[in-house]
């Protein structure tokens, strides 16, 4: 369903688009279904302008096992802002699906926008995947092995959990694995068919060569998935040859795209992350 973005009667639209055809405004398209099934959804909002468009698929943390596609809805405003698309998606959680169900709902979810690129005024050549702790992982994982067919040309993660065993190693010496990981992967101990299924759903053990870039954003007060992670994965693209820089924020705590951490914390990184963008030469900002 496509949403008018202007703050006009429908009549005077309809005027406006009779005298100045080449005028293409703002748009929003709320709970498309990118696959078939209740959960395959997706909200895509585009900068006025003739586009096309290159798009942004965000995709939401909370744990694997909940959010929704709106938790991702103010980082897609800030990006359809610097003349981004933004797709922000929902995708099925966890324990009813199990990894890699998570990564298959991004890859249907990046078919759907490529496939219907030129309805919705978007590039063809690949998106930027961003997203946000479970959501970071899922981006990441899809970024560091790049399957065959999926067009990536860029990845942002925010608080990302890059090496799932060595996150759940605190708690190793009780037996016992962290809920979220249980429920992802279904392994409830630390034998060696349980660290291979954890290092099967990290990152930094899915890296190929010749990946796209990455850009990673940490608080340095990150108690739930400390900033180690996302250093660590960085280093390891690089030694792979590829791309990677870190924004490391002081202070800032697990969570930047939530409520209550997204206002006070986003002039730390949005003007980086802009920056970023606009020298990667497959992401450059379309005018406006």
């Amino acid at each position: 369903m496509r949403l008018p973005r202007l703050g006009v009667r429908c009549r005077t639209l309809a005027v406006t688009v009779l005298l100045f055809p080449a005028i293409a405004f703002a748009a929003g398209y709320a709970g498309m279904h990118y696959e078939t099934g209740p959960v395959a959804l997706l909200d895509l909002e585009t900068p006025a302008g003739e586009g096309p468009f290159r798009v942004v698929v965000a995709v939401h943390g909370g744990g694997w096992w909940a959010g929704t596609r709106a938790d991702a809805a103010a980082f897609c405003r800030e990006m359809v802002k610097i003349g981004l698309a933004c797709a922000s998606i929902d995708y099925r959680t966890a324990p009813a699906t199990r990894f890699p169900g998570q990564i298959e709902d991004v890859e249907a979810a990046i078919r759907f926008l490529t496939t219907n690129a030129a309805k919705f005024r978007l590039v063809t050549s690949g998106v930027v995947l961003a997203g946000e702790s479970a959501g970071g992982q899922i981006v990441a994982w899809l970024g560091a092995q790049h399957p065959a067919g999926v067009p990536i040309r860029a990845v942002i993660a925010f608080s990302t959990p890059t090496d799932l065993a060595a996150l759940g190693e605190p708690v190793r010496a009780l037996g016992v694995v962290p809920p979220e990981i249980h429920d992802l992967l279904g392994v409830s101990g630390w034998g060696e068919r349980d660290v291979a299924e954890m290092r099967l759903a990290s990152p930094v053990f899915a890296i190929r060569a010749d990946g796209p870039p990455f850009l990673l954003v940490h608080g340095r007060a990150d108690r739930l998935v400390p900033a180690v992670q996302s250093e660590n994965f960085c280093g390891a693209i690089r030694n792979s040859g590829g791309h990677c820089e870190t924004i490391l924020i002081p202070g800032a705590r697990h969570g930047l795209w939530s409520e209550d951490q997204f206002d006070k914390w986003r002039n730390a990184w949005l003007p980086a992350v802009t920056e970023w963008l606009d020298k990667r030469q497959d992401t450059k900002r379309q005018s406006r």
